[in-house]
């Protein structure tokens, strides 16, 4: 359907409100002044650093020379988002503000779009990063340099005036040349001087609270108490980076008195972009509900990345509830769809169609994510291989924003057999859904326009070929970690069979699907489609059976108590990859680490029931170094007994062993009290071996090897 019937469909179901009072000469308009959920409603394009998808870490990489603006406006579905109630674009750049935004003046002029936009009776956000694109000899980012600081005033004064026709400024302050989000007064130092030149230019300014780190959460928000009043807050509706299950940002809610305006993506960069259908209207409005929950006051949802956007997709019933629900127009969710269906497949059509791909994003979730953790970057080209050993620990990991997570977050990355359970159970049910939608293409084949139904049931297709081979490769490591764990050979030989035909169903996917491809017209466009294109399937299983053969070989050897089990501790080293939990889980390959080299940083097992201890193995991260300690046990976690008291060793050793007697202990402890040069409290294993109490001798009754 032509885009000048849409107002008619809309109109037709309810009555849409008069035209915006928005004026061109007003250059920040009164966000209040809406009649709406949420005053700002905006569509964000991408400005990526070069075409293409991202490498192993994305496309955050400083220091390369800059290439230029690569921006394609789709000017429909632009109109689209105007008519659905969309008010302002947002331009996202990368990494460099000065030449990025001197190159988008030149692309503004030579395409029309910037009065394109305003024709919309839109607005326009830009994005900036700082610090980036400094002199060399500038100096340090602190209070006294103001060198900087006056670079930065004439930076924004020559910015504002170079776009005139921009009434958002959208900072953020990390993927940039130095981040500032370690001290709290050079970040509100930062944006109050930024937000000086946006007041002077008649412009707002957002403070984008984007972080990489757990740790940068303190001075995010202590930050937030302190900038101007009139700065506006943007925060992603997630902690980190997309997550489909994720958890809501710990920023929600947070501005004070300031207007909060939340982030969305719907062009799918971690949810397969445009080679799957995705829809997940679900998950959007719980979210926009949480955040007018929290009295924030709009959003913007990412309508491109790499080339991919929801246009002509599953993905664009997505744009139609946030616009619709968010402006207000409409708070009937199955209206929405009805109205999306209607205007893409024809009235025939569109309750199969909606059957068929409204559960796509829950297919789509199960694809990537083991419950709700996120199966390595999902983005890669070969997927959860950063980290064979523990490809869930990524930086968007729920449970690393929320700490209640972390019970289940050692269960799936330990091989738990309820896990596995679930996850067989949860493949399946999927599995059912993925044929049903394809059931349900099939039954109006005859009733969609010219190219939907080849279009559409290849996306369908191949939804059900990545749940495949993602599943399949998801089951195939956590029955390897639970290979590296049991001590019982005949499941480790089940387990070790189990493996071999996931691995093997795996292999004959690819050898029979990856060589189909499909070329239809659609929505006006050539589309060249190839089966399972996103990922190097060949290396990712090279990778994994290579991995595979360790725990294949391992010989089998009581680990001890503490493995698996739930840790705490007084600090972790999350960006250097040494969380709590490598300190207990049975790999000698990996390590706890404090995040700093001070004394007294502790580390803390919970183990499963009350025990009698009887011997306690610490496998030292540095050979050459002196580790001072001591170690305590509780029955409850609050009364502590002394059990071996190392606080003035000072012989080097690489593993240490301590007999001990004790009845009833379920927590243990372990205090470094001295380290001899520098080094930090680091340790690759905590063993603990005895019985249950009152059970005499049983599991943990002294190992015969450490693990291999």
């Amino acid at each position: 359907m032509k885009l000048a019937h849409h107002i008619v469909l809309l109109a037709s179901l309810f009555v849409l409100p008069a035209e915006s009072s928005l004026c061109e000469e007003i250059q920040v308009p009164d966000c209040k002044s809406w009649d709406s959920p949420f005053a700002y409603r905006s569509i964000s394009f991408g400005t990526p650093i070069r075409n293409g998808p991202p490498d192993q870490m994305g496309c955050m990489v400083t220091g390369r020379p800059f290439e230029g603006i690569k921006l394609d406006l789709n000017r429909d579905m632009v109109r689209l988002a105007a008519e659905l109630g969309f008010n302002d674009v947002t331009i996202q750049t990368e990494v460099y503000t000065v030449p990025k935004l001197e190159d988008l003046r030149k692309w503004a002029d030579k395409t029309g779009n910037f009065k394109f936009i305003k024709d919309q009776n839109m607005t326009i956000s830009v994005w900036v990063h700082e610090l980036c694109n400094l002199p060399r000899g500038i100096g340090k980012p602190t209070l006294e340099n103001e060198k900087l600081w006056n670079l930065l005033r004439e930076r924004y004064r020559h910015l504002c005036e170079l776009l005139p026709e921009v009434n958002y400024l959208v900072l953020t302050v990390v993927e940039s040349d130095l981040w500032v989000t370690e001290n709290e007064e050079v970040l509100t130092k930062l944006v109050t001087i930024v937000n000086d030149e946006c007041r002077r230019a008649n412009k707002k300014l957002f403070f984008r609270t984007f972080l990489w780190y757990v740790k940068e959460v303190d001075v995010i928000m202590a930050s937030l108490t302190k900038i101007p009043e009139d700065v506006i807050v943007m925060s992603k509706c997630v902690p980190q980076d997309w997550h489909i299950r994720g958890v809501n940002s710990p920023f929600i809610g947070r501005s004070g008195k300031r207007d909060q305006f939340i982030e969305f993506d719907i062009a799918g960069e971690y949810n397969k972009l445009e080679h799957v259908a995705c829809a997940f209207t679900d998950v959007l409005k719980r979210q926009l509900d949480y955040a007018q929950k929290h009295n924030c006051d709009g959003f913007a949802v990412r309508v491109d990345r790499y080339g991919s956007t929801p246009w002509g997709q599953a993905q664009e019933a997505n744009l139609w509830f946030l616009g619709l629900y968010g402006s207000g127009r409409c708070d009937d969710e199955q209206k929405i769809w009805k109205l999306y269906a209607k205007d893409l497949f024809g009235p025939k059509a569109a309750p199969a169609m909606i059957e068929a791909l409204y559960p796509s994003g829950e297919v789509v979730a199960e694809t990537i994510c083991v419950e709700q953790e996120s199966f390595g970057y999902s983005r890669d080209v070969i997927p959860a291989c950063r980290r064979l050993d523990c490809p869930f620990d990524v930086l968007h990991s729920p449970a690393k924003w929320d700490k209640s997570l972390q019970p289940i977050y050692e269960k799936i990355i330990s091989g738990d057999p309820e896990i596995i359970r679930r996850k067989e159970a949860a493949f399946v049910k999927q599995l059912a859904s993925a044929d049903h939608s394809l059931e349900l293409i099939d039954s109006v084949k005859d009733d969609l326009p010219p190219g939907a139904y080849p279009f559409f049931r290849w996306k369908l297709e191949e939804n059900r070929f990545l749940l495949n081979m993602f599943c399949n490769m998801e089951l195939a490591w956590l029955k390897d970690q639970r290979m590296r764990r049991t001590a019982d050979p005949k499941e480790k030989e089940e387990l070790k069979q189990q493996v071999r035909r996931h691995l093997n169903t795996f292999r004959y996917l690819h050898d029979t699907q990856t060589s189909k491809k499909l070329r239809v017209k659609w929505r006006g466009a050539e589309h060249s489609l190839r089966r399972g294109s996103c990922h190097n399937w060949r290396e990712w299983l090279k990778r994994f059976e290579n991995y595979h053969k360790s725990a294949v070989s391992r010989k089998v050897v009581d680990l001890g108590m503490a493995v698996g089990r739930p840790v705490t501790c007084s600090s972790e080293k999350w960006a250097g990859d040494h969380p709590a939990r490598y300190a207990a889980d049975g790999d000698l390959t990996t390590r706890w680490n404090a995040n700093d080299a001070e004394e007294g940083h502790w580390w803390q097992v919970e183990l499963d029931q009350p025990c009698d201890l009887k011997l306690i193995k610490v496998f030292w991260h540095v050979n050459d170094s002196v580790y001072q300690y001591k170690i305590d046990g509780s029955a409850d976690g609050k009364k502590w007994t002394l059990l071996v008291d190392e606080t003035e060793n000072g012989e080097v050793a690489r593993q240490t062993e301590h007999e001990i007697s004790a009845q009833g202990i379920r927590y243990v402890r372990i205090t470094v009290t001295g380290l001899k040069g520098r080094q930090r409290a680091s340790f690759r294993e905590f063993q603990v071996f005895g019985s249950p109490s009152g059970k005499g001798a049983g599991k943990g009754a002294a190992a015969t090897a450490p693990p291999d």
